[in-house]
């Protein structure tokens, strides 16, 4: 019962100290707006294995016998089920690696009873799913993000040196994709001093020091969503671009148009896989073209770009 008394009192004190108005991005979610997850892939064929047969068939050969694990293993399989929905909720291997483990050993446990070969193949199954998640983890991590990060982060150094030897050759044309602009703040003086106080927005990510800064901005509007944090399906991004349209100047840090996630699982991991993602993000769909189409960029204010509603 511990397992479940925690989620029923971890629930009770987010609803109490979280506010309200954050609720219907969770509702949108359970409706599968951050649902990606790449359908058949190793490690969702043996979990699905491990959940619908090999741990049932554990607790229910201890419940019959009354053994003194019974209760244990029992308490254990619904820490792992109530740990689901976060280990499917999107393509992130790190995610099914480290919310189903519970479930892969109870699986390792199920199987202990039995001979080999079988026992030796499935231990094989678990061992080699855990192997090719850390290696697609890997390979994403180092192909993608690493730079993104290192881009990001503010510029003490030169940027090839904070990339591993092999990564620093690739930097020229991942530049071309990416430019590693310098998070500066925003010279708020020099804005007004081209906009005056008409309100303004800013609708994608910005670098951290000008989002603690942009509150304290007297015409700042804030955003709904935070940036294009839950811009993951067509619904959402209309309902963004219905909000930008009520302001008639936006700043945004370049480049705004790159999109994260891709359509094909295959183009996010070096290691190739043909599954399709079930809802592929939409970052650069509506919002981007919104932007292309009825906004115009009319300056800078420092490194950040200075966009007017035209239309």
């Amino acid at each position: 019962m511990a397992p479940i008394a925690g989620a029923v009192a971890g629930t009770a004190l987010y609803l109490v100290f979280t506010d309200p108005n954050f609720l219907p991005t969770f509702v949108h979610e359970l409706h599968g707006g951050f649902n990606q997850v790449p359908l058949a892939s190793l490690e969702v064929i043996t979990l699905i294995v491990a959940t619908v047969w090999l741990v049932p068939r554990l607790i229910a050969r201890h419940l019959n016998q009354k053994t003194s694990q019974s209760g244990l293993l029992l308490g254990l399989y619904a820490l792992g089920l109530g740990l689901l929905p976060a280990s499917l909720g999107n393509a992130d291997v790190v995610h099914i690696a480290g919310n189903s483990a519970v479930l892969f050993l109870l699986s390792l446990v199920a199987v202990g009873e039995w001979k080999l070969p079988m026992r030796g193949l499935w231990t094989a199954a678990v061992a080699a799913t855990y192997l090719l998640m850390v290696a697609r983890w890997y390979s994403e991590a180092h192909r993608r993000f690493y730079p993104n990060i290192a881009c990001i982060n503010e510029n003490l150094t030169p940027l090839a040196a904070r990339l591993p030897s092999r990564l620093a050759s690739q930097l020229p044309a991942f530049e071309q994709k990416w430019h590693c602009y310098s998070s500066q703040p925003l010279d708020v003086a020099a804005l007004h001093a081209a906009i005056g106080d008409a309100p303004f927005a800013s609708p994608y990510r910005m670098p951290e020091i000008v989002e603690e800064e942009l509150p304290h901005v007297r015409n700042f509007v804030p955003s709904y969503w935070s940036g294009t944090t839950n811009l993951w399906d067509a619904e959402m991004e209309q309902k963004k671009v219905d909000e930008l349209r009520q302001v008639r100047w936006a700043i945004i840090w370049p480049p705004f148009g790159v999109t994260p996630i891709e359509t094909n699982s295959y183009a996010r991991f070096a290691i190739s896989t043909p599954y399709r993602i079930v809802h592929p993000g939409d970052w650069d769909g509506l919002l981007a073209n919104e932007i292309y189409r009825n906004w115009e960029l009319t300056g800078h204010i420092g490194n950040y770009l200075l966009y007017r509603r035209v239309r």
